[in-house]
């Protein structure tokens, strides 16, 4: 996947993840994030299995979008589980921030190199 093929695909996570961090009820910003997190999971499953063009894409770009929508809403979801744990508001999403981009980087490496 080329470099500029990449740069929706990170953008959409990273508005997922802020949309899902900028949720005050933390109960519906969970639910959404558990919802997400599944919908991201088949994505990766279904680039796994299926042989030929997904969506219109190829199924590297599908899995890469799957493996970045499922780091957005993990972290998104830790974020909302976790976030009476912290004394101040920026200070958690601060630390889910970084959460999801190690987590990105992680599963990208991990699930990506399946391809």
């Amino acid at each position: 996947m080329m470099g500029l093929d990449a740069a929706p695909i990170a953008v959409l996570s990273a508005a997922v993840f802020c949309g899902l961090v900028f949720i005050r009820d933390r109960p519906l910003g969970a639910l959404i994030a558990q919802i997400g997190s599944a919908v991201a999971a088949a994505l990766v499953f279904a680039s796994l299995i299926v042989e030929g063009p997904m969506l219109g894409r190829y199924p590297a770009w599908v899995s890469a979008l799957g493996v970045a929508l499922l780091a957005a809403t993990v972290a998104g979801m830790g974020y909302h589980l976790y976030l009476g744990r912290f004394t101040s508001v920026w200070a958690a999403r601060g630390v889910f921030a970084a959460l999801f981009l190690v987590s990105a980087a992680v599963l990208g490496l991990v699930i990506l190199s399946f391809i």
